[in-house]
């Protein structure tokens, strides 16, 4: 989307995914502890403690056996580029010798909306045609902010 007044412009570029299932693989082939993550806090302690959490245990009966409580909705909406600019008055800058100035602030990867529990619910197919859904625990994409000056002589 974009727009235009009295000399400032804006442009948005939104990007969504609603309705895919997202394996947290990186989070079940750790070798240390389980779950990894923000779940510790509720974890199974015993009798009359929750049931949805498995325990916290380093032992070696530590299930490894895939299972749903792996496979989270990664629907998302992510705002994907920003760009907020202003174009000077032409009978300013031609004043000085120019046909344009412009001043622009642009930023990627502003924002995320979801509710997936990863580092990225933009996963792709990171492990080729067989690892489409499958988080491996990828670094998310970065937040860019930038600004600048265009000039036209």
């Amino acid at each position: 989307m974009n727009g235009s007044w009295k000399g400032f412009d804006i442009s948005a570029n939104f990007y969504a995914a609603v309705g895919q299932e997202i394996i947290r693989n990186y989070e079940r082939q750790q070798p240390l502890c389980q779950p990894i993550g923000i779940y510790p806090i509720n974890r199974w302690s015993g009798p009359n403690s929750t049931n949805e959490q498995a325990r916290l245990t380093t032992d070696l009966t530590r299930n490894n056996v895939f299972s749903s409580f792996y496979v989270e909705d990664g629907s998302f909406l992510r705002l994907r580029n920003v760009q907020l600019g202003y174009t000077f008055d032409p009978k300013w800058v031609t004043k000085r010798g120019m046909r344009n100035i412009r001043f622009y602030v642009a930023a990627n990867n502003l924002f995320t909306l979801t509710r997936y529990m990863g580092f990225d619910p933009d996963i792709g197919s990171a492990g080729g045609t067989l690892g489409a859904g499958v988080d491996y625990g990828f670094y998310p994409q970065a937040r860019n902010i930038m600004m600048g000056f265009n000039f036209g002589f």
